[in-house]
């Protein structure tokens, strides 16, 4: 299954043994406590595309996330989650995939490394 990173449900599906590949989202904003900030709100969608591959450079280099009050998230980089509701969401999935592949990072299909 998919779950957001470090979320409550994701600890407890692993806890009953489930298969669980954390989710980071790349064009989203974190709340200190790790969930995402709500659409609702000012700055919870992260338009610019070089912010956004920085980001996911970032959580899959280090696990770690800036979140929206500039404190750092410890989280886990299985999938990454790019929405596709943006116009330019193809362009940008294939320029992040290209920025990890750069930065020696192999990207693998979840059935070959589900936890």
């Amino acid at each position: 299954m998919l779950a957001l990173s470090g979320s409550y449900i994701a600890k407890r599906a692993m806890e009953k043994g489930l298969k669980v590949a954390q989710e980071v989202f790349a064009d989203r904003a974190y709340n200190p406590d790790g969930t995402l900030v709500s659409r609702k709100l000012p700055g919870s969608v992260i338009h610019d595309k070089n912010e956004a591959i920085e980001r996911v450079k970032k959580m899959v280099l280090t696990g770690k996330v800036t979140a929206i009050d500039g404190t750092e998230i410890t989280i886990v980089a299985d999938s990454i989650c790019v929405h596709g509701d943006n116009p330019e969401a193809v362009n940008f999935v294939e320029t992040i995939r290209n920025n990890l592949h750069e930065e020696g990072i192999q990207l693998k299909p979840l059935s070959e490394f589900i936890k």
